[in-house]
C-alpha cells in the first residue's frame, strides 16, 4: 500500500486548493521528508486531509472522549465528531482526495466532498459524499457512501484503527499503548489484528457451558417427572383383566341368544308387515285394470284395422293425386293458349322494328357529310373558348393583384404616419430625461456597486456576531482549560500501584533504580486509602489529558477564527467606504440616494435603463421601419402603373375573342339545328343501337317462348295418361275396402275406420305399453304377495319363536343391559391395556433420557472444563490469554525497531500479565518500570512500540508510506539526533517517510520539506521544496 498523491480545498487553515504529488520531483525520490511550519499553520490538516479522504474520519476528531455539540453558524451546532469540522470557516465549500496503490496494485483516486446549502457560506452543511475511481482502468466505482468507504478498506488492506497505527503515526498517540493499562492493551490489540474472535469464543464458551448444565438438568427433570407401575398395581391389573374376560365370554353368549329372539320378533313384525302391503297394492292393481277395460277393447280395434290399412292409405293416396292432376291439367290448357297468343304479337313487333332500323339507317347515311363539317366547327370553338377562358383568368388575376398593390399602398401609406408620430413622442421623452444619460449606461457597475455594498453590509453583521461569539468561546474554554489544568496537577500528585510499591522498597544508602540516588525523601509504604487503581488513575489522566489536548485546539482554531475575522471586518468597513464613494459619483442626480434601500435602488436603476433601452430600440426600429416601408411605397406605386396598362391590353384581346366566337355558333347553328356534331352522331348510334338490341331481345323471346310451349305440351300429354292409370287403381282399392267394411259389418263402422288409422302412432305405443304395464303390475303384485306369505310361514317355524306381544319389550331392555355390561367391561379392559402400554413406553422413554443423560453429561464437563480456562460473561478471560502471545508477536518488532533507535533497552512482558517492563543493559540487565523513564528515554520506547504496532497491523501487505506527527520539541537535542538516525534508517526498508515538526534541528538536516506558511490573514498556503 503507497499514497502516491494528497490534494484538498479549504480543509481548517489551509485556504483554497492545494497539492502534494509523491510522484513529482523532489518528493518522488526522497526517502524522508518534513512537513513544517508554526503552531497552527496547518500541518496536522494534510494527515488529517489523507484520513477523510479514504474513511471520513480524522485521528483528532475519532478522539473524542465525550459526544459534544459546538457551534458551527450562529444558529447551528455540530458534533465535535464530525468529519465536517474540517471545512474552513467562511467557505461554501471543500474536499479532501488521495491517490493511492491498493493491495491488488492498481492506482485508485478517493474523493471526499462537502459543501454548504445552495453553496453559500453562511448555508448549513450538506451530508459529505465519497467517490472512487480506479486510475489504471479509468472507470469509476459506484455505490452508498458505507459501501464505498468499506470497498476502500478493502483495498487498503486496513480499516481506521490499523491505518493510524500503520500509515499514519497520530500526535500524542506515541506513550498511549504502553501506559495503557491490561485491558485497554488488550482492547487495542485485538482490534489492530482483528483477532477478536477470541473474546468471541470465549463468550461463547461460557454461554455454551449455561446451555449445557441447563440441557442436564432438564433431562434430569424430564426423568423424575415420569411414572412407573409397582409390581403389586401390575399384579392386580392382570387379575382384575382375566376377570373381565370371563365376564365378557358369558356377556357375549347371553347378548347373542337375546340378539337372536329380538331379531326374530323384529323380523316377524316386518314379514307380517309387508304381505299387508302386498295385499293392499294388489287391491289397487285390481281396481285400475277394471277401470281400463275401454283401453283395452279400443286397442284391440286399432289391431284390428291394420289388416285394411295398407289399403285404405292407397285408396286416400290415389284420390288426392287424382284431384291434383285435374288441378294441373287445367293449368297446363290455360298456360299454353298464352304462349300461342304471346308468340303471334312478338313476331309482328319485330316485323315493326325491322322497317324502322332501314329509315334510321337511311337518315344516318345522309347526315353523315353534315356531321364531318360540323365536327371541324365544334374544334374552332373550343380552342376559341379555351382561348377566352385564358384571357378571362389573367384579366382577374391582373385586377386582383392591382387590388391587392393599392391597397397595400395604402396601408404602407398610413403605417408611415403612425411611425412619424410615435418618433416624435420618443425623441420629446429622452430630451426630458437627457440628465439620466451617465446613470443609465453605467447601471451595471452602479448595481455591482450597490450588490456589494449591501453584501459587505450584511457580512459585516454575520462578522461582527461571528466575533462576539468567538471571544465567548475563548473565554469560556480558558476557564474551562483551566479546570481541567488544575484536575491534571491534582492526578499527577496521585500515584499508580507500581510506583507506590517501588517506593515502598527503596531502602536509605542503596541506589534507586529509577533516578540511582541513595537518598529517598519521599520514601513511603503502600498506604491503600492514599494510593488509586492504576487503571483507573491511567484511564482518567488519558481522558483529562486528551480533553486539554482537544480544547487546546478548538481554542486555537478560535483564536484564528477571531483574528481571521476581525481581518475580514475591517477589510469588509473599508470595502463598504470605497464602494459608496464611487457610487455617489454616479447617484448624486438621485435625490435622497443615501436613505434608499439598496435593493429598491437597484431596482429602480434597473427600471430606468430597461426603460432607456426599450425606447432606444423602439426609436431605431421606428425609423428603419419607417425607410423601409417609404422604398416599399414607392415600389408599389410603380407596379400599379404597369399593371393598369396590362389591364386595358387584356380587356381589348378578351373583345375580339368574343366577335370571332359569336361568329362560329351562328355558323355551326346554321349546319345540325344548333346541334354539335357529337350530340348528332350519338343520336343517330343510340337510334340505331337500340333498334338493333330490341329486334335481338324480340327474337331471343320468341325462342324462349317456343320452347316453353313445347314443354307445356309434352307435360300435359304425359298427365292425362297417368291420370288414366291413377284411375283403374283408385277403383281397384275402393272395392277392396268397401268389400272389407261389409265384412266387419256392426263392428267398424267407415267413419270409425278413418278415426281409427288418423290416430297418432306415438300415441297408440303409449297406450299400449301404459297398458302392458298394468297387466305387468297385475304378475309381479300376484307373486310378490305368494312369497310373502311363504316366507312368513317358513319364519313362523325357527326354534327362536316368542310371544311377540308380550316379550318384545322385556327382550329390548335386557339387551340393553347386556349391551351397557358389555361395553363397560370392554372399556375396563382397554384401560388397562393403555396402562400396560404406558409403561412399556415410559420405561422405553427412561432408557433414552438415560441415555441422553450420559452424553449430556459428558458434553457439560467438557464445556465446564473449557470455561475454566478459557470462558468468561464478557470474553476478557481467553482474550487477554490471546492477546498475551499478540503481544509477544508486537515486542519482537518492537525490540527490533528499538536496535535501531539504541542498544541500550529492550522490552519485556511482566509475566503472564499484559503490562510492560524495559530491561536495562547498560544496568547489567536491570528491570525498570516504563513509567520511571525519562521523557527522551519514553519516546524512543515509545517509537518502538508505535513502529510495532505499524509492523504488526501491515504484516500482510508492504506498507510503502509512513507518516509520523509527534512533537518533537519535548526532546533535548541528544535524543533528538538519536531519533533522527533511527529515522534516517527506516527510509532504507523501502518506505516513504513523513515527519511533522517545527524544530529547527530537524528541518536543517532533512532536505526534502512541505512547507505550510501561514499569511498575516490567517491563510496558510502549500510549497515544496528540496
Amino acid at each position: 500500500m503507497k499514497i502516491l498523491a494528497i490534494r484538498g480545498k479549504n480543509l481548517a487553515s489551509l485556504q483554497g486548493k492545494f497539492e502534494i504529488d509523491f510522484t513529482q520531483e523532489p518528493l518522488s525520490h526522497a526517502g524522508i521528508f518534513a512537513i513544517t511550519g508554526s503552531t497552527g499553520a496547518g500541518k496536522s490538516t494534510i494527515l488529517d486531509a489523507l484520513c477523510v479522504a479514504l474513511f471520513d474520519a480524522t485521528p483528532r476528531t475519532s478522539k473524542g472522549i465525550e459526544n459534544l455539540q459546538i457551534t458551527e453558524t450562529q444558529d447551528r451546532t455540530i458534533n465535535i465528531r464530525d468529519s465536517r469540522n474540517i471545512l474552513r470557516r467562511g467557505t461554501a465549500e471543500g474536499y479532501a482526495e488521495v491517490d493511492f496503490v491498493a493491495l491488488d496494485g492498481e492506482h485508485y483516486r478517493s474523493n471526499w466532498y462537502v459543501n454548504r446549502a445552495n453553496n453559500k457560506i453562511n448555508g448549513k452543511l450538506q451530508s459529505t459524499r465519497i467517490r472512487l475511481i480506479n486510475l489504471t482502468s479509468g472507470s469509476e466505482i459506484y455505490g452508498g457512501k458505507t459501501e464505498l468507504l468499506s470497498r476502500i478498506t478493502e483495498l487498503l488492506g486496513l480499516n481506521f484503527n490499523q491505518f493510524t497505527r500503520a500509515v499514519l503515526l497520530a500526535q500524542g498517540d506515541f506513550a498511549t499503548f504502553m501506559k495503557a493499562s491490561q485491558g485497554e492493551k488488550a482492547e487495542l490489540l485485538e482490534k489492530l489484528t482483528g483477532t477478536d474472535i477470541y473474546s468471541k469464543i470465549s463468550s461463547s464458551i461460557f454461554e455454551k457451558r449455561k446451555s449445557t448444565e441447563q440441557e442436564l438438568n432438564l433431562v434430569n427433570e424430564k426423568i423424575k417427572g415420569i411414572e412407573i407401575l409397582s409390581p403389586d398395581e401390575i399384579k392386580e391389573l392382570k387379575q382384575e383383566k382375566k376377570r373381565l374376560s370371563v365376564q365378557i365370554e358369558r356377556l357375549n353368549k347371553d347378548w347373542e341368544t337375546m340378539q337372536e329372539q329380538y331379531s326374530w320378533s323384529i323380523k316377524d313384525a316386518q314379514l307380517e308387515k309387508s304381505v299387508a302391503e302386498s295385499e293392499n297394492i294388489s287391491k289397487g292393481i285390481y281396481q285400475s285394470i277394471e277401470k281400463a277395460k275401454p283401453r283395452f277393447h279400443y286397442i284391440e280395434l286399432i289391431n284390428l284395422v291394420q289388416e285394411i290399412r295398407d289399403n285404405h292409405i292407397s285408396l286416400q293416396s290415389y284420390k288426392k293425386e287424382l284431384t291434383k292432376n285435374t288441378s294441373l291439367s287445367e293449368r297446363y290448357l290455360r298456360e299454353i293458349k298464352e304462349l300461342k297468343d304471346k308468340s303471334e304479337q312478338i313476331k309482328l313487333t319485330g316485323n315493326k322494328e325491322n322497317e324502322t332500323l332501314k329509315t334510321l339507317q337511311s337518315e344516318y347515311e345522309k347526315t353523315e357529310p353534315l356531321i364531318k363539317q360540323a365536327r371541324d366547327i365544334d374544334v374552332r370553338i373550343t380552342e376559341t373558348k379555351k382561348n377566352l377562358d385564358e384571357t378571362d383568368a389573367e384579366l382577374i388575376r391582373i385586377r386582383q393583384s392591382y387590388d391587392k398593390k393599392k391597397e397595400n399602398a395604402h396601408i404602407i401609406k398610413d403605417t408611415i404616419d403612425k411611425n412619424t408620430r410615435k418618433e416624435k413622442a420618443l425623441e420629446e421623452w429622452f430630451e426630458q430625461r437627457g440628465a439620466y444619460i451617465g446613470l443609465v449606461t453605467q447601471n451595471e457597475h452602479i448595481c455591482r456597486l450597490l450588490q456589494e455594498i449591501d453584501k459587505n453590509e450584511k457580512s459585516k453583521i454575520l462578522l461582527e456576531k461571528d466575533i462576539k461569539l468567538y471571544s465567548e468561546h475563548i473565554e469560556t474554554g480558558n476557564k474551562t482549560l483551566q479546570n481541567l489544568q488544575e484536575k491534571i496537577e491534582n492526578l499527577n500528585k496521585k500515584l499508580p500501584v507500581e510506583i507506590a510499591i517501588l517506593r515502598a522498597k527503596l531502602t536509605d544508602g542503596k541506589p534507586c533504580p529509577v533516578c540511582g540516588s541513595v537518598h529517598h525523601p519521599i520514601q513511603m509504604s503502600p498506604d491503600p486509602e492514599h494510593i488509586l487503581e492504576e487503571s483507573a488513575i491511567e484511564k482518567e489522566k488519558q481522558e483529562t489529558t486528551e480533553a486539554i489536548e482537544q480544547l487546546k485546539h478548538r481554542i486555537e482554531l478560535w483564536q484564528n477564527e477571531f483574528i481571521e475575522t476581525s481581518t475580514l471586518l475591517k477589510n469588509c468597513i473599508g470595502n463598504i467606504n470605497e464602494k459608496e464613494q464611487e457610487a455617489r459619483h454616479f447617484l448624486s442626480i438621485l435625490p435622497n440616494w443615501e436613505k434608499i434601500d439598496k435593493t429598491r435602488l437597484q431596482e429602480k436603476i434597473k427600471t430606468l435603463s430597461l426603460e432607456w433601452e426599450k425606447y432606444g430600440n423602439s426609436q431605431n426600429e421606428l425609423k428603419e421601419k419607417t425607410a423601409k416601408l417609404s422604398s416599399s411605397l414607392d415600389n408599389e406605386q410603380e407596379n400599379l402603373k404597369t399593371l393598369s396598362e396590362d389591364i386595358k391590353l387584356k380587356e381589348n384581346k378578351k373583345a375580339e375573342i368574343d366577335t370571332h366566337l359569336s361568329l362560329l355558333f351562328q355558323e355551326q347553328k346554321s349546319i345540325l339545328n344548333g346541334k354539335s356534331a357529337e350530340e348528332t352522331e350519338i343520336f343517330f348510334k343510340k337510334r340505331i343501337s337500340d333498334s338493333f338490341s330490341k329486334k335481338e331481345e324480340l327474337s331471343r323471346t320468341l325462342n324462349e317462348i317456343t320452347a316453353t310451349l313445347k314443354n307445356s305440351e309434352g307435360a300435359y300429354k304425359q298427365l292425362m295418361t297417368e291420370n288414366k292409370r291413377l284411375t283403374k287403381l283408385h277403383d281397384s282399392a275402393k272395392i277392396t275396402v268397401d268389400n272389407w267394411l261389409e265384412n266387419k259389418k256392426g263392428i267398424i263402422s267407415g267413419d270409425l275406420l278413418e278415426e281409427l288409422l288418423s290416430l297418432d302412432p306415438e300415441w297408440i305405443s303409449k297406450e299400449k305399453k301404459e297398458l302392458e304395464n298394468l297387466r305387468n303390475d297385475e304378475i309381479s303384485i300376484t307373486a310378490t304377495c305368494r312369497e310373502r306369505k311363504r316366507l312368513l310361514d317358513e319364519h313362523r317355524k325357527s326354534k327362536y319363536k316368542i310371544d311377540r306381544e308380550k316379550t318384545l319389550e322385556i327382550a329390548n331392555y335386557r339387551l340393553k343391559e347386556l349391551q351397557n355390561a358389555l361395553q363397560n367391561a370392554l372399556k375396563r379392559i382397554a384401560e388397562i391395556d393403555t396402562v400396560f402400554c404406558n409403561r412399556e413406553k415410559n420405561l422405553e422413554q427412561i432408557r433414552l433420557y438415560e441415555k441422553e443423560l450420559k452424553e449430556k453429561e459428558h458434553t457439560a464437563e467438557n464445556w465446564k472444563k473449557l470455561d475454566i480456562l478459557f470462558g468468561s460473561a464478557d470474553g476478557a478471560k481467553f482474550k487477554k490469554i490471546a492477546q498475551g502471545y499478540t503481544l509477544d508477536v508486537l515486542l519482537g518488532y518492537a525490540n527490533k525497531h528499538l536496535q535501531d533507535l539504541t542498544q541500550r533497552y529492550e522490552l519485556q512482558r511482566i509475566g503472564e500479565t499484559l503490562a510492560l517492563q524495559v530491561c536495562d543493559k547498560d544496568m547489567l540487565g536491570e528491570v525498570r518500570s516504563v513509567h520511571s523513564l525519562s521523557g527522551g528515554e519514553s519516546f524512543l520506547i515509545s517509537l518502538a512500540l508505535a513502529l510495532g504496532l505499524s509492523s504488526l497491523s501491515s504484516n500482510r501487505m508492504n506498507v510503502e508510506s509512513l507518516f509520523i506527527d509527534e512533537g518533537f520539541g519535548s526532546l533535548d537535542s541528544e535524543t533528538l539526533s538519536i531519533a533522527m538516525d533511527a529515522l534516517e534508517r527506516l527510509q532504507t526498508q523501502g518506505r516513504k517517510i513523513g515527519v511533522i515538526s517545527h524544530v529547527q534541528e530537524m528541518n536543517e538536516r532533512i532536505a526534502v520539506q512541505i512547507q505550510v506558511t501561514k499569511s498575516a490573514n490567517r491563510q496558510s498556503k502549500i510549497r515544496i521544496t528540496g
